[in-house]
């Protein structure tokens, strides 16, 4: 007589705890183990996606140079301006002006302060510049910050001084903030090369140099 079996549901209440453990690894190794593999692997992906993709130090020197070029080509014109600026008032001051060369100065002057304000083509260009997404971008995007500081308010300030010099040669006030301009023009200067220097050190390159130029306004405008 052949010898009845018991069915599942009695086998999970009779079977001894041994066979159960063997009967529950058995269906991990099935099921479980490959879901949990599954899953590790999604997250694996995942986490690989998501990471920054890095450029190429190469890469990044070309984007650099790229912006720089921008950066100089923009400041360029503000930059011709100052100088023009300066050297007019110095002119000026040392009375090597004729007539007709001071009969024109009010007009070259507002055209160097326009160089430098946002009516220019060229510092809105430079106010629009993206930084490169790279490792030195932190270092970039201070010069260009420092740019546009530079342009629009530290040589537009000094210009705009001296036209107020050249109409009225013993107003103080502009006297002063000629001054500050000065120590600005320096200091900008100064952190926009810091800065230069630094992504060229993260570059393991040379980026082309950056054409803001080191300007000294006259020293006649002190006053004791």
């Amino acid at each position: 007589m052949n010898r009845r079996q018991p069915d599942a549901f009695a086998r999970s209440l009779y079977a001894d705890k041994t066979t159960m453990d063997r009967t529950r690894r058995a269906r991990w190794r099935r099921t479980g183990l490959p879901i949990a593999v599954a899953i590790a692997i999604v997250v694996v992906a995942a986490v690989i996606t998501d990471l920054p993709a890095h450029e190429s130090l190469a890469g990044e020197l070309t984007a650099g140079s790229a912006l720089l070029k921008e950066v100089n080509d923009d400041v360029a014109p503000c930059a011709f301006s100052l100088n023009e600026t300066n050297t007019i008032y110095r002119d000026q001051l040392a009375g090597k002006l004729s007539a007709g060369d001071r009969s024109r100065v009010p007009s070259l002057l507002q055209d160097d302060a326009a160089a430098c304000s946002f009516t220019s083509d060229n510092i809105n260009d430079l106010a629009d510049i993206e930084e490169p997404g790279t490792g030195a971008g932190k270092y970039l995007s201070q010069v260009v910050s420092l740019a546009q500081t530079w342009t629009t308010s530290d040589a537009l300030g000094a210009i705009n001084d001296i036209i107020t010099l050249v109409a009225t040669p013993g107003d103080t006030r502009a006297k002063a903030d000629l001054r500050t301009r000065q120590a600005f023009l320096t200091s900008d200067r100064r952190a926009a090369m810091a800065a230069m220097a630094d992504a060229d050190h993260y570059l393991q390159g040379s980026l082309p140099a950056l054409e803001m130029p080191a300007v000294t306004l006259p020293s006649a405008v002190k006053t004791t």
